[in-house]
């Protein structure tokens, strides 16, 4: 599996790389902090997956975040089994971007 550190994906964001970022957590917790002011963000809790993969390009590469690593980590699973190749974990999930990249980001 692939891992990505918080600062890394912020350096790759901001040279213009073309990233999906895939956030496997739940509305209410997308609702407390989010990256969609980064890029492109699709919410896709972990537990409806399946139901949103139409939603998600085989082309692209994809930072697939949670909040702490673990559910993401499972998503990417799914996602292999199903053909996708350009994912990577974001390591720590939203809490560490929020605690390494943007220390002032709403935390829960």
């Amino acid at each position: 599996m692939n891992h990505l550190e918080p600062k890394e994906l912020k350096q790759r964001l901001e040279q213009g790389e073309d990233w999906l970022l895939l956030d496997v957590r739940e509305p209410e917790e997308y609702q407390v902090c989010n990256l969609s002011h980064k890029a492109k963000t699709l919410l896709a809790p972990l537990n409806s997956l399946p139901a949103h993969e139409q939603a998600i390009p085989k082309d692209k590469m994809i930072a697939v975040y949670c909040h702490h690593g673990i559910r993401s980590q499972y998503a990417i699973h799914y996602l292999q089994q199903q053909g996708y190749t350009e994912l990577y974990n974001l390591t720590g999930g939203i809490h560490a971007w929020a605690e390494e990249v943007e220390p002032e980001m709403r935390r829960y």
